[in-house]
């Protein structure tokens, strides 16, 4: 509509000016006298050229737009029609896969309605989209019919062995990282159970998914086979090595453990500082302190400040302060420089065993360290000073009448040094 507009008010201004071009010669021939200024603004007026230059220029664009347009319609209704035909032909000769109503399976729906016949068969890589499509469908349980039906349409349409398993690896591939991504394990375990048949060793990538996905799983029997398929195919990443930490820890089994890690180290690997606090972390989850120890052995490189902290606040959890105090030497021993979260783990560890006077030694290295004295630096240590005072348990089950009567019990008058040491310490935290 509004090109329409635009085209017949160009039109009226061509008029308009042509109008006024037959009036002023109208005028001069028949001897009427025309002012001067009005012949000038009718005829020497060059707004009115330009306008008449505008609207031929409108009329040929709209008219080669208008061309490339219904050009256009032409060319796809074709396309349309014969997209259609292709389709009810192929649905004619071939069944169609059962599909649900639900949205989320539509982008199966091509996938679903591929037959058999040879001018209709679909790549292998187009299968392999279906298949991880299926899964973003929410669709992961019906992977081992799925892959079924697209063996069975290639193998129709002529495909030898070698490239149908190379399919099959590349499919399940795809599928099993869709299924990691979407947290499907049992589906993708069930899925590679379906086609392992069709699987070679091969392909490490397939035996790291399947390694993840029975950790995560909690199918840990699984783990040993896909571990050693995986050292055999391929090299294995730290996410890897941390899965098969997991295994360990659950089972505790420390000699596994022990001997996985000669072996990995006897293989070229290195086992990086990120992996090692990731696998203590683990240890510490799942309270496998005799794994942790393994993994801290000095045999497979130093541990970081980060290692040591993972394993002081593990040791600290199960109440074993003593431990916490021996890693802290050995960290101090190895030339490691404790941070803020170091000293807030002994401190705590000092408040869970009542360790008033290791406290009092972890707090002076701390103030003489340099380091920034942070809320909970002061706060924990103040719970060590109550823990550690004299008849606090009393003051806990008893509520003082008044501040008097509070200053007049025994269990404030008992309190000597550690006493002191909480004045000391509220005027640093009011400085602070």
């Amino acid at each position: 509509m509004s090109s329409i507009l635009l085209i017949v008010s160009s039109l009226a201004t061509c008029v308009v000016a042509l109008e006024a071009d037959i009036l002023a010669g109208a005028h001069a021939a028949a001897g009427v006298p025309v002012a001067v200024e009005q012949t000038s603004e009718l005829i020497h007026d060059e707004g009115l050229f330009d306008a008449v230059t505008e609207g031929l220029y409108t009329l040929v664009a709209f008219g080669i737009a208008g061309a490339i347009i219904q050009s256009l319609n032409r060319r796809n209704a074709r396309n349309v029609a014969g997209r259609v035909a292709r389709k009810s032909k192929c649905v004619a000769s071939s069944p169609r896969c059962p599909s649900s109503p639900t949205r989320a399976d539509v982008a199966l729906d091509k996938a679903c309605a591929l037959p058999a016949c040879s001018s209709c068969i679909a790549s292998t890589r187009s299968e392999s989209d279906a298949l991880v499509a299926a899964v973003h469908a929410g669709r992961a349980a019906a992977l081992p019919g799925l892959f079924d039906a697209a063996r069975a349409r290639l193998a129709a349409a002529g495909v030898d062995d070698a490239a149908l398993q190379d399919f099959t690896e590349g499919a399940l591939l795809s599928s099993l990282r869709v299924c990691a991504s979407c947290r499907c394990f049992r589906d993708a375990l069930a899925a590679y159970d379906h086609v392992s048949e069709h699987i070679t060793n091969s392909n490490g990538n397939i035996w790291s998914v399947l390694l993840y996905s029975a950790v995560e799983s909690m199918e840990f029997q699984r783990c040993p086979k896909f571990w050693a398929k995986l050292v055999t195919a391929a090299s294995p990443s730290s996410n890897d090595f941390v899965n098969m930490v997991r295994y360990y820890a659950y089972h505790q089994y420390t000699s596994g453990l022990r001997q996985m890690l000669t072996d990995y180290i006897g293989r070229g690997f290195q086992l990086d500082a990120i992996s090692r606090n990731r696998a203590l972390a683990i240890c510490m989850q799942w309270k496998a302190m005799q794994l942790a120890e393994i993994l801290a052995e000095n045999t497979w490189g130093s541990m970081d400040v980060i290692g040591y902290n993972t394993m002081m606040k593990g040791y600290a959890n199960t109440g074993r302060g003593d431990r916490c105090m021996e890693l802290y030497a050995s960290l101090r021993q190895a030339g490691i420089a404790p941070s803020e979260v170091t000293f807030g783990i002994l401190l705590g560890a000092c408040a869970d065993t009542r360790g008033f006077e290791h406290a009092k030694i972890v707090f002076e290295e701390l103030r003489a360290s340099g380091l920034t004295l942070n809320v909970v630096h002061y706060t924990t240590f103040i719970k060590v000073l109550v823990k550690s005072t004299p008849g606090t348990s009393n003051w806990k089950t008893r509520k003082p009448k008044s501040i008097s009567s509070l200053k007049s019990r025994r269990v404030v008058t008992s309190i000597r040094f550690p006493w002191m040491w909480s004045h000391e310490l509220l005027g640093s935290f009011h400085t602070w």
